[in-house]
């Protein structure tokens, strides 16, 4: 019977269930032998449904909400779990942070934790690339004004390494005996120590990037210094290609330890 009512109202959404109009409409469309204190109580059982229905939508709906978050990685709690903060490199500092966030931030730490100063290289020779990524991400980094400063150079030819290699040693040599040596002891100390300046390394490796950077620019006709804030950006460009060079040497590490697993085990006698 109250399918038929309903069927009568021609309802398009079930968002005329609220409209008062729809509500009297369903009251005077009741049978006659129904007296008032009837109506009264199968209108209040139809408000009943609409309230339940409606509690039932708004619970639905928080629960999906719910769900969306747990999918993100996030923790139950509001303020989160209480985590070391790796990312400072202390470990004796406390942060909160989601779960998510700080999984992210501590692999970035883990691989970055991984960085060392490499003094010994083969003669394997480097896909030219990676180089070329290793640069673009070093050419990301920000500058004063948008300035670049920066030039990166990729150099392969061994004589031009070699060229490179005798420069740095001179110097390296000088900054030993001449800036920083006094009196005659300590040059003929460090005369006992060539190995300090000494940088086989530099004609080792594969390929060498040189880093350069404006110091002097034209302006108005006139050649004007830079101040300091190029080489500080240089600097931060640097430091950002060290960092891809280490994700790098990660990546192949990986590999490698991937494919030493899979290779399968063989025992011999000696």
């Amino acid at each position: 019977m109250v399918f038929a009512l309903l069927q009568g109202t021609n309802i398009s959404s079930s968002m005329r269930l609220f409209s008062p109009k729809l509500v009297n409409e369903i009251v005077n469309k009741l049978p006659t032998f129904l007296d008032q204190s009837s109506k009264e109580a199968l209108l209040n059982v139809a408000v009943s449904i609409a309230v339940i229905a409606f509690i039932a939508y708004q619970a639905m709906t928080l629960a999906l909400m719910s769900s969306k978050k747990d999918d993100r990685g996030m923790g139950p709690g509001i303020e989160g779990s209480r985590y070391k903060d790796k990312a400072s490199g202390d470990d004796s500092c406390f942060a909160d942070l989601h779960d998510y966030l700080f999984k992210e931030k501590e692999y970035f730490y883990e691989q970055m934790k991984l960085r060392r100063s490499v003094r010994s290289f083969t003669s394997k020779s480097v896909p030219m690339k990676i180089v070329q990524n290793i640069i673009k991400i070093a050419g990301c980094s920000p500058s004063v004004g948008n300035t670049q400063p920066w030039k990166f150079c990729v150099v392969l030819n061994e004589k031009r390494k070699a060229e490179i290699r005798s420069l740095i040693e001179e110097d390296a040599r000088n900054n030993y005996v001449r800036r920083m040596g006094e009196g005659t002891e300590w040059v003929m100390g460090v005369s006992q120590l060539q190995e300090t300046w000494k940088r086989p390394y530099l004609t080792d490796a594969p390929v060498l990037l040189v880093v350069c950077h404006e110091i002097f620019k034209t302006v108005e006709d006139k050649e004007v210094r830079l101040f300091h804030y190029n080489q500080i950006s240089t600097a931060i460009a640097i430091g950002m290609m060290l960092s891809s060079i280490q994700d790098c040497a990660n990546d192949i590490f990986q590999e490698r330890r991937t494919a030493q697993d899979d290779q399968p085990n063989v025992m011999t006698d000696v």
